[in-house]
C-alpha cells in the first residue's frame, strides 16, 4: 500500500478487468458481424435456390407452409380418426345409455375378462367407486354408434372438455351400438353400484304397484327417491366415451393391419361363413393336414380348389412367403385353426416385419413343441453350465424333427399358456422383451402360474377327454412339466442362432401372446421402414421395382431383412484385401482375425449373426422410447403395389426401371436440395 493509501495490485486488477471488458466488447462487435454476415450469405443462398426452382415447385412449398401454419395442433393422437365422431358422456350400465339410446352390446372381438385387471380397478375404485377416474380422456372409453342417430353438433372434439351427454335422434332405441374398448371398467361400475341398482329395481316395483292402485302421492314420492339413486350412482357409471362411426370404424377394424382386439381373441372367435377368413382358415387347415407347409406347395394345393378367390390365393402364396409357411405350421395346435387368416396382414407381415421378429418368435415355438414332443431332458436337469444350455438349446431347435410330438398335451399346453397370458399380461402387452420391472414381475406370475397349473390341466384333459390320450401321450406328459420349468425359470441363459437374448423373458407362444408382439410391431412398421432404409437408401423406391419383377429377382422377401443384407454385403470392406472380388456368399465362409490372441477367430457368418442379433436386440430394447414415438411423426410410408403373380418378363423390368429411375433420382436430389438450403449439384445420390 502506497503513502496514499491505494492498494497497487487492486489497481492492477482494476486495470485488467478494465481490458478484459473491452476485449469482450470488440469480440461481441465482431461476432455480431461475423453473424450478419452468415444471415446475409444465407438469405442470398435462399434466393438463389427460389430462383432455380420451378413455378409449381414454388406453389407446393407455400401450400405447405400454408397448411402448416393454419393447421390446429391436436392434443392428442386419435387412431382412426377417419370415422372418430366426438367425445361425450354415455351411461355404460343402465340399459340404452339410461333409458335414451341404442342397446350397448359387447364387440365379438373383446378379450376375455382378466381377474388380475379386474381386481386392480376395483381397488382402484374404492369401495364406494370415487376413484373411478369416468370422465379422464385418458380412460375414455371406446364406442361404435351409428352416426344417423347421434346429433353430432353436441358431441365435443376435445378430450378436455366441456363434455355433455350424447342427444340420440328418434329411433335411437332401436338400434345397437358397440362396446369396442372398456368392458373391464363396465364390469367394475356394474360391480361398485350393485347395491344402487337392486334398490332402483326395488323402488320401481313400487311406484308400478302405487300407479295400478292410484296412490298418486306414493308413487311421486318414490319416483324423487328414484330420482336420487340415479343421481348419486350416475358419476360411476356414466363414462367419458370417444364415438366412432360404427359401420365405417368396425369394417375398418376388420381390414387393419394393427387389429389387436381380433388378433388375440380369434382363437376363440370362429371367421363368419363365406367370407375369405373362413375359406383361408379351412385351407390353411387342409395344407396342414396334408403335409403342405411350404409356399409353393400351397401354391401348388389352392390351384386345384375351385374358388372365386383363387387371385388373393395366389397373391398370398407368392407373397406369404415365411411367414405363411410359419402360421400353417402353428395348425399343430387347434387352437391355431384361426389365427392370422387374413390374407392381407400375412402379406404385410411378412413384408413389413418378418425379418425382424421372426428368429423371436420360432424360437417360441420351438420351445413350446420341445416341451410336449418325446426328446429327452438335458443332463443336470438344467442349463446350469454352459454345455448343458447349448444342449438345451440344441434340443429346442430339434423339436419339429421329433419322432413324435403330442397333441393333446400341445393343446392343452397352449390353452393354459393363453388363459395365463390374458390374466398377467393385460397392461404390459407393449413391454415385452423390454426391460421392464412391472413386467419382469408379472413374468415371474405368470410361469408360476402356469408351472403350478400344468400337472393338473394335464389330469383334467386325460379325464374329460380319454380318448385323445393314449399311452404315448401319456409317457411325454410325464417330462412336461420338468421342460416347462427349464424354459420358464432359466429362460435368460438360452440363446438360439439368430434369435437374440431379450431385455426380459417372453412368455411361452400362444395365439394371444403372437397376436400382441406382432401388434405392437405392426404399429411401428413405418419406423421400421425408416431405420431399414438408412442401410439401403432409396428403399421405398426399390421395393416398388421389386413387387412387380420377378421372384428370383428379388434380394429380399421383408423389409428388415435388408439389414441382414447390407451386413453381408459389406463385410471385409476396406479390411479383407479380397473384398471386391469375393462375392458376399464366399465372404460369410472365411475366416477373420484380428490379431488378438485372447480372442478367438470368426468366419464371417458368425461375425453377421452376432451384428444382426445385436441390432434386433436394440431394436426391440428401444421400440416403446424411440421408434413408437417416432412413428407418429412420420408420414404414411407408400409401398409398392402388391400384384397377384410376379411378370417373368424380364425386359419388362428392365423398361420399367429405365423409366422410373431416372425421375426418381431427380426428384430425390431436388428434395435433398431444399431440405439442406444448397444446389442440386452439391448433392452426392449416395449410390455405388
Amino acid at each position: 500500500m502506497d503513502d496514499a493509501g491505494n492498494n497497487p495490485l487492486e489497481d492492477e486488477n482494476h486495470e485488467q478487468e478494465e481490458q478484459a471488458a473491452s476485449s469482450d466488447s470488440e469480440m461481441d462487435l465482431s461476432q455480431v458481424a461475423h453473424v450478419r454476415k452468415m444471415l446475409k450469405a444465407a438469405k442470398k443462398g435462399r434466393k438463389a435456390i427460389a430462383s432455380a426452382l420451378t413455378r409449381e415447385e414454388r406453389q407446393e412449398i407455400k401450400r405447405e407452409r400454408t397448411e402448416r401454419l393454419t393447421a390446429i395442433a391436436r392434443p392428442l393422437d386419435i387412431q382412426d380418426r377417419d370415422f372418430f365422431l366426438g367425445y361425450a358422456l354415455i351411461d355404460i350400465v343402465n340399459p340404452h345409455d339410461g333409458g335414451k339410446g341404442p342397446n350397448l352390446l359387447p364387440s365379438p372381438y373383446q378379450r376375455p375378462y382378466s381377474n388380475k385387471q379386474l381386481k386392480n380397478l376395483r381397488a382402484s375404485a374404492g369401495p364406494d367407486g370415487s376413484g373411478l377416474r369416468t370422465t379422464d380422456h385418458e380412460h375414455a372409453i371406446v364406442i361404435a354408434a351409428p352416426s344417423n342417430l347421434i346429433d353430432e353438433t353436441q358431441l365435443s372434439q376435445s378430450p378436455y372438455g366441456p363434455h355433455r351427454r350424447v342427444h340420440w335422434l328418434p329411433g335411437a332405441l332401436e338400434d345397437t351400438m358397440v362396446l369396442l374398448a372398456g368392458f373391464h371398467r363396465q364390469k367394475t361400475s356394474e360391480d361398485v353400484t350393485q347395491e344402487h341398482q337392486k334398490e332402483i329395481l326395488k323402488i320401481g316395483a313400487q311406484v308400478d304397484r302405487a300407479k295400478s292402485k292410484g296412490n298418486a302421492t306414493k308413487a311421486a314420492e318414490l319416483e324423487k327417491m328414484l330420482e336420487k339413486l340415479q343421481n348419486a350412482m350416475e358419476p360411476q357409471v356414466v363414462w367419458l366415451a370417444m364415438i366412432y362411426d360404427r359401420e365405417g370404424i368396425l369394417e375398418n377394424r376388420r381390414r387393419s393391419g394393427p387389429a389387436l382386439l381380433k388378433l388375440i381373441t380369434n382363437n376363440r372367435v370362429a371367421p363368419q361363413p363365406e367370407t375369405e377368413d373362413h375359406e383361408l382358415a379351412r385351407v390353411f387347415r387342409l395344407a396342414y393336414d396334408g403335409g403342405a407347409q411350404t409356399t409353393s406347395d400351397i401354391l401348388r394345393y389352392i390351384t386345384t380348389l375351385n374358388t372365386t378367390r383363387s387371385d388373393a390365393y395366389r397373391r398370398l402364396a407368392h407373397r406369404g412367403g415365411d411367414f405363411l409357411s410359419f402360421v400353417i405350421s402353428t395348425r399343430r395346435s387347434s387352437h391355431f385353426d384361426n389365427f392370422f387368416t387374413d390374407g392381407v396382414k400375412i402379406v404385410a407381415v411378412q413384408t413389413e416385419l418378418w425379418g425382424l421378429i421372426s428368429p423371436i418368435l420360432k424360437f417360441m415355438w420351438n420351445q413350446l413343441l420341445y416341451i410336449c414332443c418325446n426328446l429327452p431332458l438335458p443332463p443336470n436337469e438344467g442349463p446350469t453350465t454352459e454345455e448343458a444350455t447349448i444342449q438345451l438349446v440344441s434340443l429346442i431347435q430339434r423339436s419339429h424333427e421329433a419322432t413324435y410330438i403330442s397333441q393333446p398335451l400341445l393343446d392343452t399346453l397352449v390353452s393354459l399358456a393363453d388363459t395365463s397370458f390374458n390374466e398377467h399380461f393385460s397392461g404390459e402387452f407393449l413391454r415385452i422383451g423390454i426391460k421392464d420391472d412391472d413386467y419382469y414381475q408379472s413374468y415371474c406370475d405368470y410361469a408360476e402360474d402356469i408351472l403350478s397349473s400344468l400337472r393338473e390341466a394335464i389330469r383334467e384333459s386325460q379325464l374329460k377327454d380319454p380318448g385323445k390320450w393314449t399311452p404315448q401321450d401319456a409317457d411325454v406328459a410325464l417330462s412336461a412339466p420338468s421342460k416347462a420349468r427349464l424354459i420358464l425359470l432359466k429362460h435368460d441363459t438360452l440363446h438360439a442362432p439368430g434369435a437374440p437374448i431379450l431385455d426380459n423373458p417372453t412368455p411361452l407362444f400362444s395365439p394371444m401372446c403372437a397376436a400382441a408382439i406382432i401388434d405392437d410391431w405392426t404399429t411401428c412398421s413405418n419406423s421400421v421402414f425408416m431405420v431399414s432404409s438408412w442401410f439401403m437408401p432409396g428403399l421405398t423406391h426399390i421395393h416398388s421395382i421389386l413387387t412387380t419383377g420377378t421372384s428370383d429377382k428379388s434380394a429380399f422377401s421383408s423389409i428388415p431383412g435388408v439389414i441382414r443384407h447390407f451386413l453381408e454385403y459389406y463385410l471385409g470392406f476396406e479390411t479383407h484385401a479380397e473384398w471386391s472380388s469375393l462375392t458376399p456368399a464366399v465372404i460369410m465362409t472365411h475366416i477373420f482375425d484380428n490379431g488378438d490372441e485372447d480372442e478367438d477367430v470368426e468366419h464371417g457368418k458368425d461375425i453377421v449373426e452376432s451384428v444382426f442379433s445385436v441390432l434386433i436386440r436394440l431394436l426391440w430394447r428401444y421400440r416403446e422410447a424411440i421408434l413408437r414415438p417416432s412413428q407418429r411423426l412420420l408420414p404414411n410410408i407408400r409401398q409398392g403395389k402388391i400384384l397377384a403373380r410376379r411378370t417373368d418378363d424380364e425386359a419388362q423390368l428392365i423398361q420399367h426401371v429405365s423409366t422410373t429411375a431416372t425421375p426418381f433420382l431427380k426428384l430425390w436430389l431436388k428434395t435433398l436440395a431444399r431440405n439442406a438450403s444448397t444446389r442440386e449439384k452439391n448433392v452426392s445420390p449416395r449410390l455405388d
